[in-house]
């Protein structure tokens, strides 16, 4: 038996507005840290899990959203984190009360409970807030009414956050179309993480094919012929811990070592043969390869235009960089900030994203309007216009590198240092809309005769 985290009381009611005044209330107290503010984050997940308490249909009663929502979606983490945005708009945290919380506060409190319909005792005395919650259709909140109350084990976890302007170009990751370990390691065969784990993937300027390189230097394409990946290639470089790009004309995959001095190697996937390589060394290029993102024999950095013109840029460092499919725009990763720049005059126009960690690898979608960003842990999606967090997504316990396709039909990312790791491709264009209400109860209770 689940162990009541929260009481819910319903203050206000307005479906007008498409809201709900809720009251939690903390009753809970096992732990050690008793000033939480409730809901940590901005995570909406939790207030769908609460309304959903008293929506379920399963045993009579209920609302639309439990027919809509099924105990088995609600209580599966995935569906929930990747449908939370087409039921709960937002939510606003009003007034606290008992905070700060201290110890000898949770001694002198009474007995704490809440069955057959009782209440907590002296419950103004016991840690809570007061939220309004905003849903996306005035039906999830049919069911409620002012004064309404109840227990809960609602938790938050990590909800997307689109708008249906967004659903046709972002994933949803969960699951991924296609996830395959890529490089797997042989322990008892002498293989070290190192060189049987990834170090970087880019996909061809076509969408045809994925590359991707361990840090040993071996090279695996994908052909990507709809759904299926399809290995065509695997060979022997002799570049460690290389980055991977593509020539922008032809189908010549390249890898490039950091190192100071140490080569490059091409590959032209069509010709199945070994090819010359640039000379050139790059951090990132645009698509069409006018520009270059360079690293100057003095260690600070350039953008180099396709006259040969170099641009210094202002930054101590550069972690990552994408440019936009038209290279009118480059997003430099400066360890856990992204910054705007325009490549034509190297300026920096503005800071789109500060994460929490240093970030691993950036790329911009065909349209240049969404950026995914990773950190050791994380694969962050957010919207360039206003510098929003749509989704985030835990990718093991190791850096990803990421990059999207130029034909908008997919995001790939793969964990670059978690002993072999996933490779794992995400299909872009995900519902913008919920199925329609009798169809759904038509599904859950069959036609009615």
């Amino acid at each position: 038996m689940s162990t009541d985290l929260y009481g819910i009381r319903v203050i206000e009611l307005a479906p007008d507005q498409r809201r709900v005044r809720l009251r939690v209330i903390v009753t809970y107290y096992d732990n050690e840290d008793y000033n939480d503010a409730l809901l940590e984050g901005d995570d909406p997940s939790f207030f769908l899990r609460v309304l959903w308490d008293q929506a379920d249909t399963g045993f009579g009663g209920g609302g639309p959203l439990g027919e809509v929502v099924s105990a088995r979606k609600i209580c599966d983490e995935d569906w929930v984190d990747s449908n939370t945005w087409l039921f709960i708009e937002r939510y606003e945290a009003l007034a606290s009360r008992n905070v700060p919380f201290t110890k000898e506060d949770r001694t002198n409190l009474p007995t704490i409970y809440s069955t057959d319909g009782d209440w907590f005792t002296d419950e103004e005395r016991l840690v809570s807030t007061d939220y309004d919650v905003w849903v996306t259709d005035p039906r999830w909140l049919a069911h409620l009414s002012p004064g309404q109350r109840w227990t809960t084990t609602a938790y938050p976890t990590e909800a997307d956050r689109l708008r249906a302007v967004d659903a046709p170009y972002l994933p949803d990751p969960r699951p991924p179309a296609a996830e395959f370990t890529v490089f797997a390691v042989d322990y008892d065969g002498g293989d070290s993480d190192e060189t049987r784990t990834a170090s970087g993937l880019a996909m061809s300027p076509d969408g045809r094919w994925l590359a991707v390189a361990s840090g040993a230097g071996e090279l695996v394409v994908y052909e990507v012929p709809g759904r299926k990946w399809v290995e065509r290639l695997r060979q022997h470089s002799g570049v460690r811990a290389p980055s991977v790009d593509w020539l922008p004309d032809r189908p010549v995959v390249v890898l490039q070592s950091s190192g100071p001095g140490a080569p490059s190697w091409a590959y032209d996937v069509e010709a199945r043969a070994v090819v010359a390589a640039d000379a050139d060394r790059w951090l990132a290029r645009s698509a069409d390869g006018r520009y270059r993102l360079i690293t100057m024999a003095d260690g600070r950095f350039a953008i180099r235009d396709g006259d040969g013109v170099q641009r210094p840029l202002a930054v101590d460092r550069v972690a990552a960089a994408t440019f936009t499919l038209d290279g009118s725009r480059v997003y430099v990763a400066t360890d856990d900030t992204v910054l705007t720049v325009d490549p034509s005059t190297c300026t920096i126009a503005e800071a789109v994203y500060a994460g929490y960690r240093r970030l691993r690898s950036i790329a911009v979608d065909r349209s240049g309007s969404y950026l995914a960003a990773c950190d050791s842990n994380w694969l962050t999606l957010l919207r360039l216009a206003d510098g929003e967090t749509l989704m985030r997504l835990r990718f093991g316990w190791g850096p990803v590198a990421v990059d999207w396709s130029s034909d908008g039909r997919w995001l790939m990312a793969t964990e670059i240092s978690n002993r072999g790791g996933k490779t794992r491709c995400f299909q872009v264009g995900r519902p913008a809309t919920l199925p329609d209400l009798e169809a759904a109860h038509q599904a859950r209770h069959g036609r009615r005769r």
